[in-house]
């Protein structure tokens, strides 16, 4: 989430003190997440939680927590973060807490929605809307729409999410957040990727490529840039996509987001396979699953085993493919997401 408020008053008075005050650390460590540093952000978010756990108050406390937990969950650490929520409880109640409840909520909505745990995801974020309704906080509430758009892009409502990032793009700009025009547009254009209409989704890839950049937010640039890849994937320019799956996968390597790389890592092993390349998509799943594993991140560990599955099928490699599917299924059992259950 994105604060656009600067806090000019409390740097001058924490320079003039000669200590940084934990509103100027809370500042700082959100510039850093603002601009998708996300270790350097998480460094200065536990610290900052350290502090404010000693000396701070309640709304310090809160205020680092939700911190941490939104740098986690742009790291689509989705496995750690909700334990980690657990242990933070809830906030006080009464109206003065309305907003931290809504962030709180939100946070919680899109854990379970990386988790592939849906209508939890979908009770969470409409629970996080009300909250930040009553907080009268515009840019809480189209975080949160935007946030039910890409949960109704997976459930195939298409025309409902193209609405609710309609509505984030309008709000974006009457707020003057570009960050969050960015989001929405890029969002707009998953949809139509996943609606099929892939011609008219690369303009709206390309216009988010074209915001996130001068924002210096790296990360979002390379997502893009993968989604762009499956738009060119599925119109067959196999070329433009391998390379653009590569650009994506490096970028992310560079951040240290294992979660972004092993997706498009996993992706460029579909264009190996498309072109009859079975050994080399092999090993891209391979690599995949093995990032995957290692963040942990189930949903993803399930799908790779799936495709892994496939490709020693297609290689007559029989008994990896029955390791590789019991396995699979089992996963997809655990995730209760047996769309993607492997036969």
């Amino acid at each position: 989430m994105r604060w656009s408020v600067v806090l000019v008053v409390l740097i001058f008075a924490a320079c003039r003190k000669g200590v940084q005050s934990l509103d100027v650390q809370l500042l700082d460590a959100r510039s850093l997440l603002n601009n998708e540093h996300y270790e350097l952000a998480l460094g200065k978010a536990e610290t900052g939680l350290a502090r404010a756990e000693r000396e701070g108050n309640e709304k310090d406390r809160w205020n680092f927590r939700l911190l941490k937990a939104d740098v986690l969950i742009g790291q689509r650490l989705a496995a750690k973060l909700l334990p980690l929520l657990d242990q933070y409880g809830e906030p006080p109640p009464g109206s003065a807490w309305t907003e931290v409840r809504s962030h709180l909520l939100l946070v919680r909505g899109r854990a379970s929605y990386v988790l592939n745990r849906l209508p939890e995801s979908a009770d969470l974020l409409a629970q996080a809307a009300t909250a930040a309704h009553e907080a009268g906080s515009t840019s809480l509430v189209a975080e949160v729409r935007l946030r039910q758009g890409a949960l109704l892009a997976r459930q195939s409502r298409f025309e409902s999410a193209r609405l609710a990032f309609r509505e984030v793009i309008e709000t974006a700009r009457s707020i003057h957040d570009p960050y969050l025009e960015a989001n929405g547009v890029g969002n707009m254009g998953f949809v139509l990727l996943n609606e099929s209409r892939t011609d008219e989704a690369i303009p709206w890839f390309e216009e988010a490529i074209a915001l996130f950049t001068p924002l210096g937010a790296e990360e979002s640039v390379h997502r893009t840039q993968g989604n762009l890849a499956n738009c060119y994937w599925r119109l067959g320019d196999y070329d433009r996509a391998r390379a653009l799956y590569e650009n994506a996968q490096l970028g992310f390597a560079r951040t240290g987001n294992l979660d972004g790389q092993q997706i498009w890592i996993g992706n460029a092993g579909n264009v190996a396979l498309e072109t009859g390349h079975y050994a080399e998509a092999k090993q891209a799943y391979q690599r995949a699953l093995e990032i995957a594993r290692r963040i942990p991140s189930p949903v993803w560990v399930a799908r790779w085993l799936t495709n892994l599955a496939a490709i020693s099928v297609a290689l007559s490699d029989w008994d990896a493919a029955e390791s590789y599917n019991v396995e699979a299924l089992q996963k997809l059992r655990d995730l209760r997401d047996f769309s993607w259950e492997p036969t």
